[in-house]
């Protein structure tokens, strides 16, 4: 099966201006970042489930450079939300990864450096050579498109960050200069949420101001803050469109190492349109990151890469 060419498909899974020479972006992200190990070519299935193939940043240059496409085998869109695959799955055939470009980030969580860029997937069988309808991104694309032409409606997205920060603390009764393991994370706030004025007297609240001047500092647009819904909780909404989330959460730790505590986040994206319509919906996982020589401090993410 003959592979498709990059510039031939890339105009129909982005919007975004496609560069005359298609290596062009890729080899100026690599002399801005000549430590990376690993590009993570990511796409999302049917399920809402994030997948990727790692490939090393100079094999995908020689790739793009000669207009080739990363294939992958045709699983990428056949596995249901428990990562089963669905029945009768035909095996034959080939799936190809088109990079927008216009999506890479550096991944600053990753232990080694490692940048991402989100993909549309070209489906290719025997009987169905080189299928554009099957891809999300692809879908997204012509919806966002047939919008601004017909309608001249532009979509712009941002997001709401919400966060608690933890203090984490050892009980009393662990005996001095003892190995244990065992410690607790405690609200750092206890003050009122929902908009109250008490959250903003909390002790912990001139960091947390910090960490906004931060971000503004960053280049991160904040439009406003307040205390949210639960005891000790606060909320950031961004300016769409939002800038990449790897930077504000790196800030948002970097300060909190300082001081011993540990942000807790879940993200909420906030889509609105030119006509002011807007939709929400929340993604959040759990993990752990360790403070060094501080022990370890409890996170929730909304990140889906």
């Amino acid at each position: 099966m003959v592979s498709p060419r990059l510039d031939q498909y890339v105009g129909q899974f982005t919007n975004n201006p496609i560069p005359i020479d298609p290596a062009s972006p890729l080899r100026d992200f690599l002399t801005l970042h000549p430590e990376l190990r690993f590009l993570r070519l990511q796409w999302q299935d049917y399920s809402g489930l994030l997948r990727a193939r790692l490939v090393v940043p100079q094999h995908l240059l020689t790739l793009t450079a000669t207009q080739k496409p990363v294939h992958i085998p045709p699983i990428s869109f056949h596995c249901i939300v428990d990562n089963n695959l669905l029945p009768d799955l035909d095996p034959t055939g080939n799936h190809f990864l088109i990079p927008d470009w216009t999506s890479l980030r550096f991944l600053p969580s990753s232990p080694h450096p490692t940048a991402t860029v989100m993909c549309g997937v070209l489906a290719a069988t025997p009987s169905r050579p080189l299928d554009l309808g099957l891809c999300p991104r692809r879908a997204l694309t012509t919806i966002v498109r047939h919008a601004a032409q017909s309608f001249s409606l532009y979509f712009r997205v941002g997001f709401e960050v919400e966060f608690e920060v933890f203090r984490r603390e050892t009980p009393s009764s662990t005996p001095p200069h003892s190995n244990s393991s065992l410690t607790s994370l405690t609200p750092a706030s206890t003050s009122l949420g929902r908009f109250a004025v008490d959250g903003l007297r909390a002790d912990i609240y001139p960091i947390i101001e910090e960490t906004v001047h931060h971000l503004l500092d960053a280049g991160v647009g904040i439009q406003t803050m307040q205390t949210e819904g639960r005891r000790g909780q606060y909320e950031l909404s961004l300016t769409p469109p939002c800038p990449p989330r790897g930077r504000r959460r790196t800030r948002l730790r970097s300060r909190y190492f300082e001081t011993g505590t540990g942000p807790t986040w879940s993200d909420r994206d906030n889509g609105a349109t030119s006509r002011g319509e807007s939709a929400a919906g929340d993604r959040t996982a759990y993990a752990y990151f360790d403070i060094p020589n501080r022990g370890r401090a409890g996170v929730s993410s909304g990140d889906p890469g």
